[in-house]
């Protein structure tokens, strides 16, 4: 997993097409009111199924999802993606779920990094993409 001690410039954030697929509604609006300070263009699907529809419809320059979810998990979504060539785009998986069972299923399926909510700010959050995905 990737550290986050770099400070991202504005630059590195604007105008970056991100999709977030959480079910923590709390956490996903907290994200996105961080990435838009820094003019990204933040997505936000709260189910599997709607978070498959929204990448079908558009290009993302990243993809940050969660692992549970009713109906379509974020396993099968990594797969219909990968499996579909819906995108090119880094996935990271935000959750908190720290199982090393979970870790590494997300790796063995290509996943850039796994990021555990309940470990890292905001600003650690924003840190850690715009220095190492974008």
């Amino acid at each position: 997993m990737i550290e986050g001690n770099k400070k991202v410039s504005q630059k590195a954030l604007a105008g970056k097409r991100i999709l977030m697929i959480m079910s923590d509604k709390y956490a996903s609006n907290m994200l996105k009111q961080h990435l838009t300070k820094y003019k990204a263009i933040v997505m936000l699907a709260y189910d599997g199924v709607s978070g498959l529809k929204k990448i079908e419809e558009k290009k993302y320059d990243l993809i940050i999802l969660d692992i549970l979810f009713p109906g379509l998990n974020g396993y099968e979504i990594i797969t219909k993606i990968k499996e579909r060539h819906l995108s090119e785009a880094p996935i990271i998986i935000l959750t908190n779920l720290s199982s090393e069972n979970y870790v590494k299923k997300a790796f063995e399926l290509g996943v850039s990094d796994y990021l555990l909510l309940t470990e890292i700010t905001p600003d650690d959050f924003v840190n850690i993409i715009g220095s190492n995905f974008l």
